[in-house]
């Protein structure tokens, strides 16, 4: 249970570095994903197609028909009047959406499609919705389209269709179809929709910053981090921040005077190993000043092939790690040949 802990704990600690050390990644992909979406969302060039709105309403009032007999009038005959009417509610409801209807509207408004061909029945129900609340006898008509006048009008003229329809359907003679409000149209999009289009944005700007993030870190194939190190197999003796100084360069003779090393294997990255000799040869002069001692220093490239011999044959042999800038396949190919020849090498991890 402890080892599972332990796991989980570096797991997470694992993602943190990642996106600790990809921060930057991660705010150039949501700065640019937010900025296209705050384009899309209020440019008027993005901008889509305005659409209009509009809201009529009727009520559907069953036509009762008291018996002459007061007697015969009672629970059994109020419930009955209240069961026909929230039955026939459903069916008014259909008949407004219905294909029949709907082609007579077209055809008496003269409603086109954007190639300027008849449009469809079953195209103009989709922007149709029938609404009725509970214990109501109220319908609402929401009509959706992209011209203002036209939005309106069709809202107003289901319910005269439906009147039209009722004197002419059997089912409907005993319902008497009022029209309550009519239709005014209004601009259906708000900047509410401006508003969700940026929160989307930004929230997938993150996504997408962390992913990159994650991507950029798994093709990664430079040193990234003190676990890389340890994954190939190297320990680390000394690490800092920054190139290579004549503080390291102290540090690391220090540590070889401890071993009582008269000799050092230095492999850095081949830009580094010049500032490795002058920093060195710095040093030397100094120590000639007070008459001190240091040990003998090799500096080569990390990719040179002789580099496992020359520390083979010294007292004390370091690798030079520069995050993001060594490379990750030379270094396993150096711990392989040290772990094989029994090569005693030491990184020193510069972040």
């Amino acid at each position: 249970m402890n080892n599972q802990y332990e796991q989980d704990e570096i797991s997470l600690m694992d993602l943190m570095q990642v996106l600790n050390k990809r921060k930057m990644l991660i705010i150039k992909v949501f700065a640019v994903v937010t900025a296209l979406a705050v384009l899309f969302a209020f440019l008027p060039f993005f901008e889509k197609e305005k659409e209009y709105e509009a809201i009529s309403s009727m009520s559907i009032i069953y036509d009762y028909k008291t018996p002459a007999d007061p007697e015969q009038i009672g629970e059994g005959y109020v419930y009955y009047q209240d069961r026909m009417q929230n039955i026939m509610i459903p069916t008014i409801k259909g008949y407004a959406q219905s294909l029949t209807l709907l082609r007579n509207v077209i055809k008496d408004l003269k409603l086109v499609d954007d190639e300027g061909d008849t449009l469809r029945a079953v195209k103009l129900a989709e922007n149709i919705e029938i609404e009725n609340q509970a214990d109501s006898n109220v319908i609402r008509i929401l009509v959706k389209y992209k011209d203002e006048e036209k939005a309106a009008a069709i809202a107003n003229l289901i319910p005269q269709k439906l009147l039209e329809m009722s004197k002419a359907n059997l089912d409907l003679k005993d319902y008497n179809i009022l029209i309550i409000d009519d239709a005014i149209a209004n601009e259906a999009e708000s900047s509410g929709g401006k508003l969700l289009t940026l929160a989307i944005g930004m929230v997938l700007g993150i996504m997408l910053g962390v992913f990159a993030a994650f991507a950029k870190e798994y093709m990664n194939k430079k040193i990234g981090s003190k676990r890389d190190i340890s994954a190939i197999g190297l320990d680390t003796e000394l690490e800092r921040k920054g190139p290579v100084s004549k503080d390291i360069l102290e540090n690391v003779l220090m540590l070889a005077n401890l071993s009582n090393a008269k000799s050092i294997a230095f492999a850095a990255e081949p830009s580094s190993v010049p500032d490795i000799q002058k920093l060195y040869a710095d040093i030397l002069k100094d120590d000639e000043k007070n008459n001190e001692s240091q040990p003998v220093i090799k500096a080569m490239s990390l990719y040179d092939d002789t580099y496992p011999l020359i520390a083979k044959q010294s007292d004390k042999a370091f690798i030079i790690v520069e995050q993001e800038k060594t490379d990750k396949k030379a270094l396993e190919s150096l711990s392989h040949i040290a772990s094989k020849y029994n090569i005693d090498i030491s990184v020193i991890y510069l972040t």
